[in-house]
C-alpha cells in the first residue's frame, strides 16, 4: 500500500539528507482525544466502577500518551483538505512511501533500540505497528459506555446484596463487551470529524520496565522523552516528492535544484488545477 505524507521542507530535508523520519509524541498533537481508545478499553474491561478508579485510569493513559510516538500518513494523494491544512503558505511537499517500508523502519528501530543512543534508562519498547485509523463518533461511544457502566453498577449492587462477600461480581467485560474495542489497537481510534485525513500511522510506544515505578512519573517522562523521536530510514524510503502546485515559480526552481541530487522522482500536484 502506497501512503503519503504532507510536510514542510525541513521535515523533507531531515528524511533526504539526515536519513531520519520524525515521530511526534502523542501528547503534543492538536487532537486532545488521541489515546481515548486506551481509556475506553480500560473502562470496559477492568472490573472498576467508581470515580476514583476512572481517574487512576486517566492518569495511566496520560502517562501512555507521553510514551507513544507516531508518524502520520495519508491514503489519498490529491487530498485538498490535507494540502490546505499542511501547506497553509502554499509551499509544502507531499512524499510517498509504502506501508511495508514504514513497518520495516520501526521493526529495525525496535531491534536496534537496546544499543542505540535513544535508549532511556528503565524504559523499554512496548508496542510497534502501522495502523489504518478507524473513525467513529467518540462522543456517542463515551455516552454508550457510560450508560452501560451505570447499568452495570446498578446490577452489581443487586448482585452483592445476595452475597455480601462479593467484591466485583462477574467480570465487567461480560456485561460491557463490545466488538468495537475487542480486537482494536487503542491507538487507531479517532473521531469521525477527522475522516478527511484517511490516516495510516506508524506507532512506537515505550513502557516502564524498572522495578519501582516513580511516584512523579509524569515529571520523569517529561524530562526523559522529548517531543520528537527520530527513526532511521534507508536511501530508498521516499519514492516521490510532489510540489504543491500553488508554489510560486521561482521557489519551485530553487527547490528542484536542491532536491535533484537525491535521485527521487519530482512531480507536481494537480489538486488545485484549473480544469479548463
Amino acid at each position: 500500500m502506497v501512503v503519503y505524507r504532507f510536510l514542510s521542507f525541513f521535515d523533507l530535508y531531515n528524511i533526504l539528507e539526515f536519513k531520519r523520519l520524525r515521530f511526534r509524541r502523542v501528547s503534543t498533537l492538536d487532537d486532545k482525544n488521541e489515546g481515548l481508545g486506551l481509556i475506553l478499553r480500560s473502562l470496559q474491561y477492568l472490573p472498576f466502577s467508581n470515580d476514583t478508579d476512572e481517574r487512576e485510569i486517566k492518569d495511566i493513559c496520560e502517562d501512555a500518551r507521553k510514551l507513544a510516538y507516531v508518524s502520520c500518513w495519508c491514503q489519498e494523494p490529491e487530498n485538498i483538505a490535507m494540502w490546505s491544512l499542511y501547506s497553509p503558505d502554499k509551499s509544502s511537499f507531499r512524499v510517498a512511501t509504502t506501508k511495508e517500508q514504514l513497518l520495516n523502519i520501526i521493526n529495525t528501530c525496535w531491534k536496534n533500540y537496546e544499543n542505540s543512543e535513544n535508549k532511556k534508562p528503565s524504559y523499554g519498547l512496548n508496542n510497534k505497528d502501522v495502523l489504518e485509523m478507524k473513525y467513529m463518533d467518540l462522543q456517542e461511544l463515551v455516552n454508550d459506555l457510560k450508560e452501560k457502566n451505570n447499568k452495570y453498577i446498578t446490577w452489581l449492587r443487586k448482585y452483592k446484596q445476595n452475597d455480601p462477600r462479593v467484591v466485583y461480581g462477574p467480570p465487567k467485560h461480560e456485561f460491557l463487551d463490545s466488538p468495537k474495542f475487542r480486537k482494536s489497537n487503542p491507538w487507531c481510534l479517532k473521531d469521525k470529524n477527522y475522516t478527511h485525513e484517511s490516516e495510516v500511522r506508524a506507532l512506537i510506544e515505550f513502557r516502564y520496565i524498572g522495578t519501582d515505578f516513580p511516584s512523579n512519573s509524569l515529571y520523569v517522562i517529561e524530562n526523559l522523552f522529548s517531543a520528537d523521536f527520530y527513526v532511521s530510514v534507508p536511501d530508498n524510503f521516499i519514492h516521490e516528492i510532489c510540489f504543491d502546485n500553488r508554489y510560486c515559480s521561482w521557489k519551485r526552481e530553487v527547490y528542484k535544484d536542491i532536491l535533484s541530487k537525491y535521485n527521487v522522482e519530482i512531480t507536481e500536484s494537480s489538486a488545485f488545477n484549473n480544469i479548463l
